[in-house]
C-alpha cells in the first residue's frame, strides 16, 4: 500500500514540475520521502524533499551545501507545500 502511496504523490510532483517548466528535475521515492532533485554532471543532486507525517500531510526540507537536510517548519499537503517553494523559495527549483 505504501508503494502505490509513494508512486502517486512521486507522479503528482514530477506532473507539478513538467507542467511548470522544470523538466531538469526529477523525482524520487525514498521510504516516506520524495526528494526533488537535478541531474548534474552525471550526479543526482538533492534539493528538497517533502516528508510523509501522516495520510496526505508532509513535512519540507532543503538540502544544504554538504548534501544534508535542514528542517523548515512548514507542512501541508503536497499541493500546499509545492506552492509554498515555487511562491517563497523559488530559487532551489531554478537550473544552476
Amino acid at each position: 500500500m505504501r508503494r502505490v502511496l509513494n508512486e502517486a504523490a512521486r507522479e503528482e510532483i514530477q506532473q507539478l514540475l513538467t507542467a511548470l517548466g522544470f523538466t531538469h528535475l526529477g523525482v524520487l521515492s525514498r521510504g516516506r520521502y520524495l526528494v526533488i532533485y537535478a541531474e548534474e554532471g552525471g550526479e543526482k543532486m538533492p534539493r528538497l524533499r517533502f516528508g510523509r507525517i501522516d495520510q496526505g500531510r508532509y513535512a519540507l526540507d532543503m538540502a544544504n551545501h554538504r548534501g544534508g537536510w535542514e528542517p523548515t517548519p512548514f507542512t501541508g499537503t503536497l499541493a500546499e507545500l509545492f506552492s509554498l517553494v515555487t511562491e517563497q523559495f523559488g530559487w532551489v527549483l531554478l537550473e544552476l
